[in-house]
C-alpha cells in the first residue's frame, strides 16, 4: 500500500466494515492500514467494531463532535 493517507476517521461501525471490505479487495489488512495511518473512532461502539476487525486505535473521541475531532487532529 502506498503512503498517502496519515489519518483515518471512523464515524460509526458501518464505516469500519465498509473500509475493511475495500481493503480486502486490495489484498490489504486493518493491521497494515493501522501501521500507515492513525485510526480515530467516534465513540466506544465504533472502537469496538474496529478492534474486532484488527485495527489499532490511536484515538477515541469521548464526545463525538467536530470540535473534539479537531482537538485530536491538532494534537
Amino acid at each position: 500500500m502506498k503512503r498517502g493517507v496519515d489519518t483515518i476517521v471512523f464515524p460509526n461501525a458501518q464505516s469500519v466494515r465498509i473500509v475493511t471490505e475495500q481493503l480486502s479487495e486490495l489484498n490489504e489488512t486493518p493491521s497494515t492500514l493501522s501501521k500507515l495511518a492513525d485510526i480515530i473512532c467516534f465513540g466506544p461502539e465504533t472502537q469496538k467494531a474496529a478492534e474486532q476487525l484488527g485495527y489499532e486505535i490511536k484515538h477515541r473521541l469521548e464526545r463525538p463532535s467536530l470540535n473534539a475531532l479537531m482537538d485530536v487532529l491538532k494534537s
